[in-house]
């Protein structure tokens, strides 16, 4: 990933609307999976975190909007 100040800041911002409860353990994995498997891999615990309800359909493509502007493609 490129710019990871920005993008944790950007994903600070979407998921400030979570419950406390899960808003850490949310952010982190995204930003886990995103720099470490890749933006395909956070797209789809994304859409498995919007399935099981956990966010809603405007914060799950807030998300995955946000991933795919923030990955680097070789």
């Amino acid at each position: 990933m490129r710019k990871t100040e920005e993008f944790n800041f950007m994903l600070g911002k979407i998921v400030e609307d979570l419950p406390d409860s899960i808003r850490g353990a949310i952010r982190g994995s995204i930003y886990s999976i995103a720099s470490k498997t890749g933006s395909k891999e956070a797209k789809d615990f994304i859409i498995k975190k919007h399935e099981e309800g956990i966010i809603g359909d405007k914060m799950e493509q807030k998300l995955i909007d946000l991933v795919f502007d923030y990955s680097k493609f070789r």
